[in-house]
C-alpha cells in the first residue's frame, strides 16, 4: 500500500481547512437531489449530426465557418413542469473583442448574446440538439417548440428569425442541409409489434424472437429528401441506419442501411439519393456495399459508419465500410476501410484498410474532422486497447487522392477551436471544483460571457480533494474525495465508491447524472470517492479483477489514512461500471462491501448470451463480447471459466444487499436472470424499474427518483438511518425485511465459498 508523506500532510492541512469552511458556512443550506437536478450543463455533442467531431471534446464552443460568430448550448432540470430546458446562445467575435478590457482605455464590459433561443422538452429528445452551422449566418437544429416531436429549425443570426423546416407530422430522428436542400429520416409511424400470431401456426425465427422477448414498439423509418421547401418520402428504413449526409451542392446525399436480414456479419450498405429527383441507388451495385465487421463491433468506441463530402460535390470519404465487390464472408469483406468514392463515375479505391502495424492489428476510426472544411479530412485511429495510433489527412486533387500521416495527438479533438474564430480564443474554463463559465480571451486580455451556475448560490457543496494510491500492478491511480461539513480528523465516515471519475470537469454529483449522487450523499454525513473503472484489460478477462483490486487498494488507502470505516463501504455504478459492481460483490476480495447499487448495466449474463445467440442476425458478431470476456469461445468451449466468471453464475457469494436499476421496457428480459438468481440463493436484492427512461436518465423526475433511491439506499445500510415519508414506508419494510434476512445468511454456514 502506497501512502505519500504529502498526502499525509495536505490531510492535516485539509482537516483544518474543513473546520474553518464550517465556521464560515453556517448560512449555506446542505445539498440536495433537487439542487442536482436544477444544475446546469453545457451540451458537448452539437457541432455535427454523425457525433464524430465532437465526441470526447472538452469544449461546447462551436464557431461559425468564417469565425464572424460563435454558439453553446446549456440546459438545466426543472421538476415543476417535469422538462428540461434549452438555450442556445449566439455571440458575435467583434462584439466580444470590443468588450475585452483595455481595448482603447476602456475597463471592458460583459458581452451581451447576439441571438438566444430557449426551448423545453418533456420527453428523452433533446430540446436543441445537433445544432451546426449552415453557413457563416444559419444555425440548423433539432428542436422540440409547438409540440413533443423534434422537428428541423433554422436561424438566422443577422435577423433572429427562427423557422420551422419540417411540417411537424413526423418525429425528426435525422437530418443534414445545404442551401434549399432538406434530407431528414423521421418516425413515420408506431405500432406494437405483433411477432408470431400467425393462426394456426408460425414459424419461430431467429428476427423473430427478439420482438417476442424483448418487447418494444414497432416504428417505421423514413428517408425525406427535397429541395425549395418541400421533401417527398424516399424510402423505409431498416434500424441501425446512419445518415444522411447532403453533397456541398444540395444534389446528392448518401445513407448508411444496416441489413435485417440474418447473414454471418451485420451489413452496411451505403446509398446514393437523388435529392432533387427523388430517386435511390445503391453506392457499389451488385455488391454487398460494406459490412459492420467482427473486428468493428469487438471494439467498444468504434464510431459509426459515415460519409464526408469534399467542396466538389463528387468526392466523398466513406469511413467503417468494407471492401466492395468481395464475396460476403471473406476476410476482406470483413476487414472496415476507409473508402474514396467517386459519386458521378461510381469509382472507389480503398484508401486505408483498419489494420496496423506487421502483424495487421486491427484499428478503428475514433474520430474524423475537417482541418479545412471540404478539403482536408483528418482522421484518428485507436487499437482496440484505446491507444491512440497515428493520424491521417485526406485530400483530393487533379492528381487524385492524397495522404500524409500526423502525429497520433493530432487526432485528438481541438477544444478551443481558436484558429477559427480568428485569434479570439473562446473556451469553457473549468475545475474540479470550479463552476464552469465561458471566457474568451485575444492578446492576454480576457472576459467571460457567463456567469458561474445560479443555482448553486446559497448552498453548502462539498470539495474534491485528489487522493493518490498505488494499485497492484504497481501504477499510481487517481480519485476524488469528498467529506461532509462536519467532518474532523479522527471521524471514520461510511464511504461510497462512485465507480466513474473525470479529473478536471466540474461534475460534483460524479461524472453521470444517473445513480451519482455525491453532494447529497456527502449531505447525509457520508464520504464519496470517485474511481476511474477503467483499468488493465478493458474487455478481456483481466478486467473484472482488476476493478475489484482498484477498489480494494482505494478503500485501504483511506483507511490506512484514518478517514473511513472500512465495514461501511457502499459501491455505485452505472453502465458499465455497473456491470463491474455487479462483479464486485459476486467475486469478493478483501473489501466486504455493505451497498451496492447497479444501474442500468450490461447484463453480461448467460441468459443474454443465449438470448443473443438465438436472436442475432449476427451471432458470430454479438456473441464476441461475451465470448472474448468470459472465455475462450462459446460456453460450452470453455465452461470452466464461464462459471468463474460470470456474475449470475457466482450470486451464491454475494453477502452484500444489492439494489438494480433497469431503464425501458427493452431491458426487461435480462431482469429475470438476476431477480431468480437472487431469490433462489436466498440475497437481498431491490429491483427497480424505470419504464419510459433512456439509458441515461433525462427527465428531471426520473433523475430525481435515481438519486434519492441512491441516498436512502446508502443512507439504509451504511448508517441505518431513514427518512420516514408516506411514500417511503412500503420501501423501507422491505429493506428491513432484507435486513433480517441478510442477518440470518450472514449466521449460517458459508455458501458457495471459491
Amino acid at each position: 500500500m502506497h501512502v505519500s508523506r504529502t498526502r499525509r500532510g495536505l490531510w492535516a492541512v485539509g482537516a483544518a481547512l474543513v473546520v474553518c469552511a464550517n465556521a464560515a458556512a453556517t448560512d449555506l443550506r446542505d445539498w440536495t437531489v433537487r439542487d442536482s437536478v436544477a444544475l446546469t450543463y453545457f451540451t458537448t455533442y452539437q457541432q455535427d449530426a454523425a457525433l464524430w467531431e465532437t465526441r470526447g471534446a472538452p469544449s461546447p464552443i462551436v464557431p461559425s465557418p468564417d469565425g464572424r460568430h460563435f454558439f453553446f448550448v446549456r440546459h438545466r432540470g426543472d421538476l415543476d413542469c417535469d422538462c428540461n430546458e434549452y438555450t442556445l446562445d449566439v455571440y458575435s467575435s467583434n462584439d466580444v473583442i470590443r468588450q475585452l478590457p483595455g481595448r482603447n482605455g476602456s475597463a471592458g464590459g460583459k458581452p451581451e448574446a447576439l441571438r438566444k433561443v430557449a426551448l423545453r422538452s418533456a420527453s428523452n429528445d433533446p430540446a436543441i440538439n445537433h445544432a451546426r452551422w449552415l453557413d457563416g449566418d444559419t444555425i440548423a437544429f433539432l428542436g422540440t417548440r409547438d409540440g413533443p416531436q423534434p422537428q428541423v429549425f433554422s436561424l438566422s443570426v443577422e435577423t433572429g428569425k427562427l423557422v420551422a423546416l419540417t411540417d411537424g407530422r413526423h418525429r425528426v430522428a435525422t437530418f443534414d442541409v445545404r442551401g434549399d436542400a432538406i434530407a431528414f429520416t423521421a418516425v413515420t409511424a408506431t405500432k406494437p409489434l405483433t411477432a408470431l400470431d400467425e393462426y394456426p401456426m408460425a414459424a419461430l425465427k431467429s428476427d423473430e424472437l427478439s420482438a417476442l422477448l424483448s418487447p418494444r414498439d414497432e416504428e417505421t423509418r423514413v428517408l425525406f429528401a427535397g429541395a425549395g421547401g418541400s421533401a417527398r418520402a424516399i424510402l423505409e428504413l431498416s434500424p441501425g441506419y446512419q445518415g444522411p449526409w447532403i453533397s456541398e451542392d444540395g444534389r446528392h446525399a448518401i445513407v448508411a442501411l444496416s441489413s435485417s436480414t440474418a447473414t454471418p456479419n451485420r451489413q452496411i450498405g451505403f446509398l446514393l439519393i437523388d435529392v432533387r429527383g427523388g430517386s435511390a441507388r445503391p453506392v457499389f451495385p451488385g455488391t454487398p456495399t460494406g459490412i459492420r465487421t467482427e473486428v468493428g463491433r469487438e471494439l467498444r468506441y468504434q464510431l459509426p459508419p459515415s460519409a464526408f463530402w469534399f467542396n466538389d460535390s463528387r468526392h466523398v470519404i466513406l469511413t467503417n465500410a468494407a471492401t466492395p465487390g468481395t464475396r460476403e464472408g471473406d476476410s476482406e469483406s470483413t476487414a472496415a476501410a476507409v473508402i474514396g468514392y467517386d459519386s458521378q463515375t461510381g469509382d472507389w479505391k480503398v484508401l486505408e484498410p483498419l489494420r496496423h502495424g506487421d502483424k495487421g492489428r486491427a484499428i478503428h476510426v475514433s474520430g474524423a474532422r475537417w482541418l479545412n472544411s471540404g478539403k482536408d479530412l483528418l482522421i484518428s485511429h485507436q487499437t482496440e486497447s484505446g491507444q491512440q495510433v497515428d493520424a491521417t489527412v485526406y485530400s483530393w486533387g487533379k492528381s487524385g487522392w492524397h495522404a500524409r500521416s500526423m502525429p497520433a495527438s493530432a487526432g485528438l479533438p481541438s477544444g478551443d477551436r481558436e484558429a477559427l474564430l480568428k485569434g479570439l480564443k473562446v473556451f469553457v474554463r473549468q475545475q474540479l471544483n470550479e463552476p464552469p463559465i465561458v471566457v474568451a480571451q485575444n492578446l492576454g486580455r480576457e472576459v467571460s460571457l457567463t456567469d458561474p451556475d445560479a443555482a448553486l448560490r446559497g448552498i453548502w457543496r462539498a470539495k474534491a480533494e485528489k487522493v493518490e494510491w498505488r494499485d497492484p500492478n504497481g501504477e499510481m491511480t487517481e480519485g476524488a474525495l469528498m467529506l461532509p461539513r462536519n467532518y474532523v480528523r479522527g471521524m471514520r465516515l461510511p464511504l461510497v465508491v462512485q465507480a466513474d471519475y473525470l479529473p478536471d470537469a466540474f461534475m460534483p454529483d460524479g461524472r453521470a447524472p444517473t445513480a451519482y449522487a455525491a453532494q447529497p450523499l456527502v449531505a447525509r454525513g457520508m464520504a464519496v470517492l470517485q474511481i476511474s473503472h477503467h483499468v488493465e484489460g478493458r474487455t478481456t478477462p483481466r478486467e473484472m479483477p482488476a476493478f475489484v483490486e482498484r477498489l480494494d487498494a482505494s478503500v485501504e488507502y483511506l483507511a490506512a489514512q484514518g478517514l473511513i470505516d472500512p465495514s461501511r463501504v457502499g459501491l455505485v455504478g452505472f453502465s458499465r461500471a455497473g456491470w463491474l459492481t455487479y462483479y464486485a460483490i459476486t467475486h469478493p476480495r478483501r473489501t466486504k462491501l455493505a451497498a451496492s447499487i447497479t444501474a442500468d448495466s450490461w447484463s453480461g449474463s448467460f441468459g443474454e448470451y443465449l438470448f443473443r445467440a438465438a436472436s442475432s442476425v449476427a451471432p458470430a458478431v454479438d456473441l464476441r463480447p461475451f465470448e472474448k470476456q468470459f472465455g475462450e469461445g462459446t460456453y460450452w468451449e470453455d465452461k470452466d471459466a464461464w462459471h468463474e466468471r460470470t456474475n449470475s453464475f457466482n450470486v451464491d457469494r454475494v453477502q452484500t444487499p444489492a439494489l438494480f436499476t433497469v431503464h425501458g421496457k427493452y431491458n426487461q428480459p435480462w431482469a429475470f436472470e438476476t431477480i431468480a438468481a437472487f431469490r433462489l440463493n436466498k440475497r437481498p436484492l431491490e429491483y427497480l424499474f424505470f419504464p419510459r427512461a433512456a439509458h441515461q436518465l433525462r427527465l428531471p423526475r426520473e433523475r430525481e427518483a435515481s438519486l434519492q433511491a441512491t441516498v436512502d439506499w446508502m443512507a439504509f445500510w451504511l448508517q441505518g438511518e431513514t427518512t420516514s415519508t408516506a411514500d417511503k414506508d412500503a420501501r423501507y419494510a422491505r429493506w428491513r425485511t432484507l435486513r433480517a434476512e441478510l442477518e440470518r445468511l450472514k449466521t449460517e454456514p458459508a455458501s458457495g465459498a471459491r
